[in-house]
């Protein structure tokens, strides 16, 4: 598991589903009161009829970022111990089949036993918060039988906002915010998209981001999500 920890004060965090294999993450951001830490994990891509040895290395996933909460940091990164997650943020590709007879809707019920979605409905001791990846169906609508992984997350965030853990949600249902102290989370849930640097309107290479006072990043989707942008400061 990699370790990451960061000092954010009036941050915002998008998140997005990308196709990529990315280990699980245990982040600790201070914020005016106490250090905030959340865990980011993605591409469990849950199975129904092979590779079924897959069901139990995220099941083992999971029972490790269990045991998160007390865990030392490395001595290299400030030393301490991990504090209690606020949630975890399933970056996409949760299923490994999301438009297949009789296969989708079974490794949906894999990811909801083990994720759950509250910290008290699944193997997860914490909230999940998912986005939908590109192994994770065809827009609602168009799947071929009759089962929509995306459908199963528009349902589950009124659910979440009628628990105050989110913010708001998009007019379509998919999209959706939250806010972690002075940290706001937005989950765009766009695959592939294009990230471009612009300073002055005009775009600079992502390298040179890192020169300039203040910056902003613009998120054009492939995928027919929202074009989103977010302004940097350094």
């Amino acid at each position: 598991m990699r370790w990451l920890r960061f000092a954010l004060s009036s941050t915002v965090v998008a998140l997005m589903a990308v196709g990529l294999t990315l280990p699980p993450l245990a982040i600790a951001a201070p914020d005016d009161s106490e250090p905030l830490t959340f865990v980011a994990t993605s591409d469990s891509h849950y199975v129904s009829s092979k590779n079924l040895d897959r069901i139990d290395r995220n099941k083992a996933t999971i029972e490790r970022m269990n045991d998160i909460p007390g865990t030392p940091w490395p001595e290299k990164l400030g030393g301490g111990k991990v504090g209690k997650p606020r949630g975890v943020l399933a970056l996409g590709d949760l299923i490994d089949d999301g438009d297949k007879r009789d296969e989708t809707a079974l490794q949906w019920r894999h990811f909801e036993k083990q994720f759950g979605l509250d910290g008290t409905d699944g193997l997860l001791k914490y909230p999940v918060f998912e986005g939908w990846g590109n192994h994770d169906g065809p827009p609602i609508g168009n799947e071929k039988f009759g089962f929509s992984a995306r459908s199963k997350i528009k349902e589950r965030n009124p659910i979440r906002k009628q628990a105050a853990r989110i913010c708001n949600v998009s007019e379509n249902g998919l999209y959706y915010c939250w806010n972690w102290g002075t940290v706001h989370f937005v989950q765009p849930t766009c695959t592939r998209p294009v990230l471009k640097f612009l300073h002055g309107n005009q775009e600079i290479p992502a390298d040179a981001s890192a020169l300039m006072p203040t910056a902003t990043l613009r998120v054009v989707s492939t995928a027919g999500s929202p074009e989103q942008e977010y302004r940097l400061r350094h």
